[in-house]
């Protein structure tokens, strides 16, 4: 019968307990993520609304730009009218 050589079970040991160290440091990863995506997920919605584009202001009619001492007039680069000074100043015409 042949009997383990003296080093193969210090090798298994050894291997054995390289293998657990991995699976520890990857549990501590996994761990390490879980709490990361924990605690910045509620921030995330809070975060986008302070990066979102301010409202535009409301639209308004023509006599109601004009009224309030403002002038009518066509913006090329976005194809609108906007009113431009008086009250509404930069309020999209409808």
């Amino acid at each position: 019968m042949r009997t383990a050589r003296p080093g193969r079970a210090r090798l298994v040991t050894t291997v054995s307990l390289v293998l657990s160290e991995v699976r520890m440091r990857t549990r501590l990863v996994g761990f390490t993520a879980a709490v990361t995506l924990a605690v910045l997920g509620p921030v995330s919605p809070a975060a986008h609304a302070a990066l979102a584009a301010p409202t535009p202001a409301p639209s308004i009619d023509g006599r109601t730009c004009e009224d309030g001492t403002g002038t009518v007039e066509y913006e090329p680069n976005t194809g609108t009218w906007v009113c431009v000074g008086g009250t509404h100043d930069g309020s999209p015409i409808i």
